[in-house]
């Protein structure tokens, strides 16, 4: 099949591998595999020989863990990767009879299936038939569904909490006019009594940040312990990033604060109780 290149109408043929002599073509079955731009031959056959590994790994699996002897002696078996529409990706060597016929063979099954089925039916196709890929496209959309609501979900909870340190810094404000004004007193310029509420601000999204994001981790680590094939983690760029918006959103929610008190008169500062 083909593979697209970086440019408008640059088209490329997947190279071929020379055959190692033992009768088994050593290429590696891609089909319409669009590659982003930028990507040059060495990456393309890096991740060629991933997806080959990958199939080749899987029947090492097959034959190590079944109990037929036709898989465990006679390695009658093939394994191969299949993208969304049920084209062939990747094949490993296993069988050479089954080279070839492997991308065939996954619609071949549908068909028969669905002739089954319509003739059981008496010629009526009332029916739906879902293969795993389709399942595992529905299942990636409704991950994107509930990734898309945990997002806003958590928009609408950062606006609620930037809103409540904008409230509480306000009051802090007010609440310490004296403080203020003793500190320009004693030399602070208005720069300086603005960077303190500044940092003072973005200190208390820090600190909610950092708590939420250890009740995350060590809820992380007991569903690891409660469900070990379950695959969760927190990568590191989201900690990162939890990190950044927390600081981000103090800063945002400290501006008008520490604007206020910048602003104010040392002489009227100081008359205030």
């Amino acid at each position: 099949d083909r593979i697209r290149g970086s440019g408008p109408n640059r088209v490329h043929r997947t190279p071929e591998v020379p055959n190692r002599g033992d009768g088994v073509d050593d290429m590696t079955h891609v089909a319409n595999v669009k590659t982003a731009p930028g990507w040059d031959p060495i990456t393309l056959e890096v991740f060629r020989n991933l997806f080959y590994s990958v199939a080749e790994e899987m029947g090492v699996t097959l034959c190590r863990t079944s109990f037929s002897p036709n898989i465990k002696e006679r390695r009658d078996y093939s394994c191969a990767i299949f993208d969304a529409q049920g084209r062939m990706v990747a094949q490993g060597e296993h069988m050479p009879v089954h080279l070839g016929s492997m991308p065939t063979s996954v619609e071949a099954a549908i068909e028969a299936v669905r002739s089954r089925l319509v003739e059981r039916h008496r010629g009526d196709e009332d029916f739906t038939i879902v293969s795993q890929s389709e399942m595992l496209n529905v299942f990636g959309r409704v991950m994107d569904v509930i990734t898309l609501g945990v997002a806003v979900i958590a928009a609408i909870s950062l606006l609620v909490g930037s809103i409540g340190i904008f409230t509480m810094m306000w009051i802090s404000v007010g609440e310490r006019v004296s403080e203020i004004g003793l500190m320009r007193a004693l030399g602070a310029t208005a720069r300086q009594v603005q960077i303190i509420f500044l940092v003072e601000a973005i200190l208390l999204t820090l600190t909610g940040g950092m708590s939420g994001l250890f009740v995350g981790l060590f809820a992380t680590f007991l569903l690891r312990l409660a469900l070990p094939e379950f695959p969760a983690g927190a990568p590191i760029e989201y900690i990162v990033a939890a990190i950044a918006v927390s600081a981000f959103a103090g800063l945002v929610s400290g501006v008008g604060p520490a604007r206020r008190a910048a602003e104010l008169e040392p002489v009227d500062a100081l008359r205030t109780e």
